[in-house]
């Protein structure tokens, strides 16, 4: 048997830990919040290092940052993601107030970690919390060259035609509630997820769906995670073993907000063409007073074979800024990666994760 000792102390990392708690407000009590805090915090010369907001899919897990620790440190980035309500060590919430009480566990990190701005980048369900904090939380954005970065992004079922989705859709929400143990049968079942929207994606079509091995798998995985096939196959189990054993009833209320199983539940982007029209007057507000800023750039990576919304979806989705009247405030670019699923266009191995985050540096280097 291969010792794994080491994986064990790896995952075990304090940066992959970390906690704090919001104090009490108005309209809640005492909030935890856990996140991981990964990569250089300061170049060689002490220059702070860039920091990219992580905003992972659904019920997205800050142990994901355990995929991602090797190429953060490789290209010099620091990656900070943060668990939602009800997700690790996060203080649940109703799922009304899941982004509301997210922007708000953001602000609070950030601030707590002295980072003014950063480079929000999304997958999957992730769209939703991101698109509202491009409109809430402009100034958190990056300064000069504003960057916002979408993959493989959400799209409601009514738009994507998905039939699996379009019947969980109809699921009453009480069914919903008992999501989280559902997909801890299917971690027991087939422990080597990629992404918490991979359990999603097996639980509605009824078949657990593990990454596809290959005979390039191993120079993938050393290439991306700075380990063999068989370890990162290790640490894939590890991470689902780790997420369950830690809170996971926010993954039921993130099933509730994706389905969108009722009004509000994604704050400002509701309806994605009103949403680009107030996002659009947001921003050229925004540029009356910083006039020598670049228009904020809306960047979108699409998964080839994408069977969570299908090609309907990503037609919707482009249609919607093609259609939108963004002048010269808004700049949007969306391309297809080959071979990628839903899925695998966010993990490390298939190296579309490391090319987003150099076009990340090189784009605000200009």
């Amino acid at each position: 048997m291969t010792d794994h000792t080491h994986l064990l102390e790896f995952t075990a990392e304090k940066r992959f830990h970390q906690r704090l708690v919001l104090p009490a407000a108005a309209d809640h009590g005492p909030l935890a919040v856990t996140y991981a805090d990964i990569g250089p915090q300061a170049t060689e010369d002490g220059t702070p290092t860039p920091t990219i907001l992580l905003i992972q899919g659904m019920g997205g897990s800050r142990l994901w940052g355990y995929h991602k620790d090797y190429l953060a440190n490789k290209l010099g980035v620091r990656l900070l993601a943060i668990d939602r309500p009800g997700i690790g060590g996060s203080t649940p919430v109703p799922a009304a107030k899941r982004v509301t009480i997210w922007l708000e566990a953001v602000s609070a990190v950030l601030k707590h970690l002295a980072i003014p701005h950063v480079v929000p980048l999304s997958h999957s369900a992730g769209t939703i919390y991101i698109l509202n904090l491009l409109s809430q939380r402009r100034d958190l954005l990056w300064p000069n060259t504003p960057l916002a970065v979408l993959m493989g992004p959400w799209v409601e079922p009514k738009h994507s035609d998905i039939l699996s989705l379009k019947m969980a859709q109809m699921l009453p929400t009480g069914v919903l509630n008992h999501y989280d143990k559902l997909m801890h049968l299917f971690v027991k079942a087939a422990p080597s997820f990629s992404a918490s929207a991979g359990v999603f994606s097996a639980i509605v079509n009824s078949i657990p769906s593990t990454r596809a091995e290959d005979t390039n798998r191993s120079d993938a995985c050393l290439a991306g995670y700075g380990m063999d096939a068989e370890a990162a196959k290790v640490l894939d189990r590890l991470a689902m073993e780790y997420i369950c054993l830690e809170d996971t009833s926010g993954f039921n209320d993130e099933a509730v907000v994706c389905l969108k199983k009722g009004p509000g539940l994604w704050g400002a982007c509701e309806e994605l063409p009103v949403y680009l029209r107030g996002l659009v007057q947001a921003e050229e507000q925004h540029r009356e007073g910083h006039p020598d800023e670049k228009a904020l750039k809306v960047k979108v990576f699409f998964a080839e074979s994408d069977g969570m919304i299908g090609p309907k979806g990503q037609k919707y989705f482009e249609d919607c800024f093609a259609q939108a009247d963004l002048r010269e405030a808004v700049c949007f670019e969306s391309v297809v990666e080959k071979g990628t699923e839903h899925d695998s266009i966010w993990t490390s191995d298939t190296g579309v994760f490391e090319r987003v985050l150099r076009e990340i540096q090189a784009t605000i280097s200009q």
